[in-house]
């Protein structure tokens, strides 16, 4: 799409009625590449990866889409209210639609968010996992946060979905992953550790911070 004209567009306190409408699309004979850049970055399939856990069960790794509201509300309800707790370092209930809308609906140019959605067996089709990353508009940093649901640990679901986010800002050229946990999470330090994360206990604050250099510094 070129060029989108609405007018006259009205808009009153119950509705938005818009009378005429006009799309330009850009030459068909341009290649994909002499195209300008989207205004918004298109869901990038390209990201999209089957994956298999220890107990054979199959995944697909690929990244969050608006649609996934339900099923995203449906796969917090299986996380246990200690495990929300340490993800977010506070008490959370039932997310509502505002909540899960942010996590849902993501910029893929700043953010990305993958999810783990069982491919067969009892999980078919239902979200196991989310990992996010969000960067800074430089990408010298991303912001990363990881949660599995309750009933899955130790089928390997956390290290994929790790080494999946990891993969993703290196080649998007993010500078490092840093995230934070609780020192009483040792299953996510014990993990960050294997993946090459430098960890900083901070008993004092009750916090422990993760950091993943992911490019050369100087570049």
């Amino acid at each position: 799409i070129k060029e989108i004209d609405i007018n006259p567009l009205l808009v009153s306190e119950e509705q938005i009625i818009a009378l005429a409408a006009r799309v330009l699309l850009h030459d068909l004979s341009l290649q994909r590449e002499q195209l300008p850049r989207p205004a918004i970055r298109p869901y990038p399939t390209e990201l999209e990866e089957g994956a298999w856990l220890k107990d054979q069960s199959h995944v697909l790794l690929r990244p969050i889409r608006p649609e996934d509201e339900p099923a995203h509300k449906q796969f917090v309800l299986k996380v246990s209210d200690e495990d929300r707790y340490k993800r977010f370092f506070a008490d959370v209930g039932e997310l509502g639609h505002e909540e899960l809308a942010r996590m849902t609906q993501i910029d893929y140019d700043r953010e990305m968010a993958f999810v783990a959605v069982g491919q067969d067996g009892p999980y078919n089709q239902q979200i196991l996992g989310v990992v996010r990353a969000i960067s800074n508009p430089d990408q010298s940093d991303a912001e990363f946060a990881i949660l599995v649901r309750s009933d899955l640990k130790g089928l390997g679901l956390g290290k994929l979905m790790m080494e999946k986010i990891v993969r993703y800002a290196r080649e998007r050229g993010i500078g490092q992953l840093s995230g934070m946990t609780m020192p009483s999470n040792r299953g996510m330090i014990n993990l960050a550790k294997r993946l090459g994360f430098q960890i900083d206990i901070q008993l004092e604050d009750g916090i422990v911070n993760m950091v993943l250099p992911c490019v050369d510094q100087g570049r």
